[in-house]
């Protein structure tokens, strides 16, 4: 499971987490610390134990203060706030895919008098097509790490900027889905051991923390489909595509296990407790310039994005960049040609070649009474209708005029009008709903 196939789930989820990180539990993780921040992460990133990584960015960047901004995964709206605030940028747009967290972030707007500078919407950036050359910056704080589908995220973030836009971030780009390092784990748990029990105390559910341990993939798609779901290749795939003139990495790889929970019982106006904070920074740094671990977080920005998508949809190579949603595993035909089961609604992006005026699909209808209907950029360009039969037909070439207004890089939507069942249509014991058999799309 994962947010582009089930996002309620992860909508739901974050509008509760949300709430309670707002109203009940501030200080959960390490960077909820405010004497973490300025005894250890601050110093890591903008040099100095005060001052803040945005406002420290926008400076050393010189970029300009009266852009458009986007911010993905806006949560409860805090930073929109800031930035707003510090006059760092003329307008901000934040997006979310929690209806509740974007409920209390326009709250927070209102409140703070800042709702002519500052807009809210539900969005699924799986899925969501961007304005083109609207944004100066695209703020990604701790948010990215949670899309699966990077590809296509980098390919909208590099349409919506505009020229000498830049991506900002700061993320977590440890272990994908949380799957720790035996060194990480090992060191977590040796300091884990040593710490006195009211320390230990978890501030969410009052039990001690005895050991951190690394959860099974089922555990995460189970609580949590969206979270670190390719953390790991953040940063290698947006320098594949971008420039990145600055990144900073800044830790979190043994203190970001070790005190999630139970950093808000380290009070800062007792002495040994910040101390012993001091000892545990100390720790991470030692082991992290022995090589034995390396940093699960980091500032970045990033410019001068290029296009990579093409004009026809390869089924032997990375689906990811060009899919929207609904385009299942690549599999093969028994005469060994690739192919790729949609599902009852799918929709992909084309890059549209300068002259093209028509849309070519291969594809094989379902065995089932069904139409299939086909659009562009949401406009209507033809239907299909399949009948009833034993087998799955062949592939077979269609093609559809181009509207006049087709964008440069063209939403295609293939939607059927009911979905059907191997199951049921075949006899197969494939109980998968199905759409139709795409065999190759292309812009000519």
């Amino acid at each position: 499971m994962t947010e582009a196939d089930n996002p309620s789930t992860v909508a739901d989820l974050w509008s509760t987490l949300q709430q309670q990180r707002t109203n009940e539990f501030p200080v959960l993780g390490w960077l909820d610390s405010h004497m973490l921040q300025r005894m250890y992460v601050l110093p890591k990133i903008v040099g100095a134990s005060d001052g803040n990584w945005l406002l420290w960015l926008v400076e050393h960047l010189g970029l300009p203060r009266d852009g458009r901004w986007l911010s993905v995964a806006c949560g409860a709206g805090g930073l929109e706030l800031f930035a707003v605030e510090q006059g760092l940028c003329a307008q901000i747009e934040g997006v979310d895919i929690a209806p509740g967290a974007i409920e209390i972030a326009r709250r927070n707007a209102e409140a703070a008098g800042r709702s002519g500078a500052i807009s809210y919407r539900v969005a699924n950036l799986e899925r969501a097509r961007l304005p083109e050359a609207s944004y100066d910056v695209i703020l990604c704080a701790m948010g990215l790490h949670h899309i699966r589908r990077l590809e296509y995220f980098y390919e909208e973030a590099a349409q919506a900027l505009r020229p000498g836009g830049v991506i900002l971030l700061n993320e977590f780009v440890g272990p994908s889905q949380w799957q720790w390092s035996d060194a990480q784990l090992a060191a977590a748990n040796a300091l884990l051991a040593a710490l006195p029990a009211r320390y230990r105390r978890n501030l969410v559910t009052g039990a001690l923390k005895e050991r951190e341990e690394r959860p099974t993939i089922a555990w995460m798609q189970a609580v949590d489909p969206s979270e670190s779901i390719r953390s790991a290749e953040l940063l290698p795939l947006l320098a594949r595509q971008f420039e990145l003139p600055l990144r900073r990495d800044y830790g979190g790889a043994l203190l970001g296990r070790l005190l999630e929970f139970i950093v808000g019982n380290f009070d800062p106006a007792r002495p040994e407790d910040v101390e012993l904070l001091r000892l545990l920074c100390g720790a991470e740094q030692a082991l992290m310039a022995a090589g034995a671990i390396g940093s699960d977080f980091a500032v970045a920005a990033a410019r001068n994005g290029r296009t990579l998508r093409v004009a026809s949809l390869p089924f032997d190579a990375e689906l990811e960049r060009h899919t929207l949603y609904g385009l299942l595993p690549v599999e093969r035909t028994p005469k060994g040609q690739p192919f790729c089961w949609t599902e009852p609604e799918a929709a992909f992006v084309l890059r549209r070649p300068p002259h093209a005026r028509t849309l070519r699909l291969r594809l094989s209808l379902p065995p089932a009474q069904r139409t299939l209907s086909v659009e562009v950029d949401g406009q209507p360009v033809g239907a299909l209708r399949s009948a009833a039969r034993r087998d799955v037909p062949l592939p077979t070439s269609v093609a559809f005029a181009l509207p006049t207004a087709t964008r440069a890089q063209p939403t295609i939507t293939l939607r059927l009008d009911q979905g059907w069942s191997p199951a049921e249509a075949l006899g197969a014991p494939d109980t998968r709903l199905l759409g139709v058999a795409l065999a190759g799309a292309e812009l000519v």
